[in-house]
């Protein structure tokens, strides 16, 4: 059985018209999560709450309701995003519950 990825249930909650709104580099940070050895020493690393912030913002331009937003980022979150933070996956989907709701009521 073939694992569906992120960025596959991505794009089936953005529905027919929704691939086409998904940016290269989105796709690129849903597939490989954050890749730290990619930036520049003198960048600044964004946190798991920067990333789950900018992709709650994008869901939110490519029209994605609250609630569905809340679902894929939180899954996508634990499973990718952890490796970057020292929160326990309880914490993460609590977080980016908050960190939803706050992109989505702004």
């Amino acid at each position: 059985m073939r694992k569906i990825s992120f960025l596959d249930k991505l794009t089936a909650v953005l529905g027919d018209t929704g691939g086409d709104s998904v940016l290269p580099c989105i796709q690129d940070l849903v597939t490989n999560g954050l890749q730290t050895s990619r930036l520049s020493p003198s960048d600044g690393v964004p946190n798991r709450q920067d990333v789950t912030q900018y992709l709650a913002a994008w869901s939110r331009v490519a029209r994605l309701d609250e609630n569905t937003c809340r679902q894929w980022l939180s899954e996508y979150a634990v499973a990718l995003l952890a490796s970057i933070s020292k929160t326990s996956p309880s914490g993460i989907r609590h977080s980016t519950k908050s960190n939803v709701k706050y992109i989505c009521s702004s």
